[in-house]
């Protein structure tokens, strides 16, 4: 590898407070009344999604944006049986269309009722069953519940929940759980799975794992894990409709030397691959060059999410003992060098305190859209186990175009915008002369490779229509110019969603015409 490129962040930046508005959410108890989202840097339009029960939220699992909803799962306290149970929760939103700002719809029917994991696309939800007995002769194998189709079933995997077992990552027809690839059509399980002979540091008692999947990513078609008997990052083309069992035969290619052992999760997207340099920070790459560049951060990595052009590094305080702070910093690709964009903190060490609360402060029933309140009373409870229970590979951060949602340190779970990329060279054309009612071809170029993009009408913003970009930042949609759009100059603007890149064009509506008056002759 050449061109390492290396910039330290400071533990904590000294930048002038970001003034946000806090957005009062529409229905439902779970969510939050009215109060202050704790102000976060780089982000814009700062909203509370939802409120699990005050102080059990150090157990939510996950939180999965897709591309119109937020899906979230996390334990309740079960005070009269002494134990835990899953609650998932969803409701949809509208992310920045460009000319509109991030909006929060209503509570939804969550994937499954019960769920430690969730991933939402718009053909699949799909959730992980951690089984009653975990060990011993009667234990229970790990299940994925799979819906889609307007079915739900099923599906059991060996193993267990491993150290990252409950994200969850969904692309086409094809599930990644637990080190495992589940062809979500038939049912049908590959594991990532294999042993080698030259592993450096093989379990004591267990075969050596030459690639065990756990940390793997998929995304867009592409399956990345760690080697370890070749100590590189490697590539598998996965099989649109499902993967199938000779896809990790053929390795696709693509082999990204490390300089270090991996045994952090990896992070993909659209070429963009991210993952843990050891004790330095994270490195990130695009697949097929031959250029690492690396970012150093003075705290330990535990998560890395990646869209696009932007990745969000999870970090905690290296300090052994009890988590006490985990920040988030975003990133991106063509500015990383400079520092992150924006940061929010995750936990902090006041709010997440290990010590336990002698008796437990009742609070109301939480009520999560379709999901129906348990008969048990739930109390709010402190973290009275070992901080070390909190998972936080899992810890939920996710992304959806300029969308962020992560679980912030009041409990709630939050979402805000975040700015729009450097250099953005879009254009849009327009052709013709239509009349209201009538179709319009616009296409658009220099947009982020396969982002979504909005069509608006303006003056009065109208919009017209959404698509995708293509490999080459390409679009071409036909719109129907709305049959109440008066005749005369308008302006069609095409923004995309997660660059904010907006280009614009003149239009003109032409007048509707007047068909006149037929006069009958006789002849």
């Amino acid at each position: 590898m050449s061109d390492t490129f290396l910039i330290m962040i400071p533990r904590r930046l000294a930048l002038p407070a970001l003034v946000v508005t806090t957005a009062v959410v529409a229905s439902g108890a779970a969510l939050l009344p009215t109060g202050a989202v704790p102000p976060v840097w780089g982000l814009a339009d700062v909203q509370a999604v939802a409120s699990p029960a005050r102080d059990v939220d150090s157990y939510l699992y996950s939180v999965d944006v897709a591309r119109r909803t937020m899906a979230y799962s996390y334990d309740l306290q079960d005070d009269d049986e002494g134990g835990w149970y899953p609650v998932a929760g969803a409701r949809s939103f509208t992310p920045d269309l460009g000319l509109s700002p991030l909006t929060l719809g209503s509570d939804v029917a969550p994937p499954f009722a019960d769920s430690y994991g969730t991933a939402v696309t718009d053909r699949w939800a799909v959730a992980v069953q951690v089984p009653e007995q975990t060990d011993g002769p009667d234990s229970e194998p790990l299940r994925v519940r799979i819906s889609g189709g307007g079915t739900t079933r099923t599906v059991a995997l060996e193993g267990d929940m491993g150290y990252w077992g409950v994200d969850v990552a969904v692309w086409d027809d094809t599930a990644l759980v637990a080190g495992q690839l589940v062809n979500l059509v038939t049912g049908d399980v590959v594991p990532v799975q294999v042993t080698g002979e030259d592993v450096l540091e093989p379990i004591p008692g267990e075969a050596p794992w030459c690639r065990d999947g756990i940390g793997a990513a998929l995304a867009d078609g592409v399956l990345a894990v760690y080697e370890w008997c070749t100590g590189a990052v490697v590539t598998y083309s996965i099989s649109a409709g499902g993967v199938q069992a000779d896809d990790l035969d053929v390795a696709a290619g693509d082999v990204v030397a490390a300089d270090e052992e991996i045994d952090d999760p990896l992070a993909l997207s659209r070429g963009l691959l991210v993952w843990s340099d050891g004790e330095v920070g994270v490195a990130y790459t695009r697949l097929g060059s031959e250029t690492v560049h690396r970012v150093e951060l003075p705290d330990e990595v535990v998560r890395v999410v990646a869209q696009g052009a932007r990745f969000v590094v999870v970090t905690r305080p290296w300090e052994e003992g009890p988590v006490s702070d985990l920040d988030a910093w975003v990133f991106e690709e063509a500015t990383a060098a400079d520092g992150p964009v924006a940061h929010v903190d995750l936990l902090d060490g006041e709010e997440w305190s290990p010590e336990p609360t002698p008796t437990p402060t009742p609070t109301p029933t939480p009520t999560l859209g379709a999901v129906p309140a348990p008969e048990a009373e739930v109390q709010a409870m402190s973290v009275a186990e070992p901080t070390s229970d909190v998972d936080v590979q899992t810890l939920p951060v996710d992304l959806y175009g300029r969308t962020l949602v992560w679980l912030a340190t009041d409990g709630t779970i939050t979402a805000g915008t975040l700015p729009v990329l450097p250099a953005g060279a879009a254009t849009v054309s327009t052709s013709g002369t239509p009349k209201a009612g009538q179709r319009l071809t616009v296409t658009g170029a220099g947009y982020q490779p396969g982002e979504e993009v909005a069509v608006w009408l303006q003056s009065s913003p109208v919009l017209l229509a959404t698509g995708v970009a293509g490999a080459d930042g390409r679009v071409a949609l036909d719109v129907t110019i709305p049959a109440a759009t008066a005749a005369g100059a308008h302006t069609v603007t095409v923004v995309g969603v997660e660059s904010g890149w907006r280009a614009a064009s003149p239009v003109t509506v032409a007048a509707a015409g007047n068909p006149g008056l037929r006069v009958d002759t006789g002849r």
